[in-house]
């Protein structure tokens, strides 16, 4: 069964707290969350932070930098033992981007922006959930400067973390190139070689 909860990013902080609703999935060992936002930005800088789900590096965060970069970090278990995904595709001042995020408990996370750019990594994640907070993140200094809304659906259950496709074929495609230049290369070195002459027996 799926749960949806969405709030309102309006360029303030929105601090609900320990909101049972999504702080009860959050922190169980199993299971998955996907969190879906809508952003745009009124200006960039380091180290705007759309939400947070505790104080400083104990929960998840997402945070965007002065070149638009977002990046979600969630912690391991303590805040000094921290996972991170950033996506490659960046947010732009003034214009509407899509950010999708998925924790999944027993494998790690992913992060893509606008359908692009998706981008993952594999680990146990045990985030607190303590401080819902929306529009500002880690502390009351890293606020979001901009509007948009934010999604939390619970109720997912996935065994196995989600590799993108692409990444799949992108290392295929690196494995295949790398067993051909091997045959290439082999082949012209035994090219070069000089054949094998009989020594004439005294």
């Amino acid at each position: 069964m799926e749960d949806q909860f969405s709030y309102e990013i309006d360029g303030k902080s929105n601090d609900l707290g320990e909101e049972s609703r999504i702080c009860n999935i959050l922190e169980k060992k199993h299971g998955e969350v996907r969190i879906s936002i809508l952003v745009t930005p009124n200006a960039l800088r380091n180290w705007q932070n759309i939400f947070q789900t505790s104080d400083v590096n104990a929960g998840i965060r997402l945070e965007i930098d002065e070149n638009g970069l977002s990046g979600v970090i969630v912690s391991e278990g303590t805040p000094d033992q921290l996972l991170g995904a950033s996506s490659p595709s960046l947010l732009t001042i003034g214009k509407q981007s899509s950010i999708s995020i998925i924790i999944a408990h027993d494998s790690g996370i992913t992060i893509s922006v606008n359908g692009e750019g998706v981008s993952g990594v594999t680990g146990v994640v045990k985030p607190k959930c303590d401080r819902l907070r929306i529009g500002v993140g880690f502390d009351d200094t890293r606020g979001f400067d901009g509007t948009g809304s934010i999604m939390f659906e619970t109720g997912f259950n996935r065994k196995r973390f989600p590799i993108p496709q692409s990444a799949k074929t992108f290392g295929q495609i690196l494995v295949i190139l790398g067993s051909i230049m091997w045959v290439v290369g082999d082949t012209f070195t035994r090219a070069k070689e000089p054949a094998a002459r009989d020594e004439p027996s005294s």
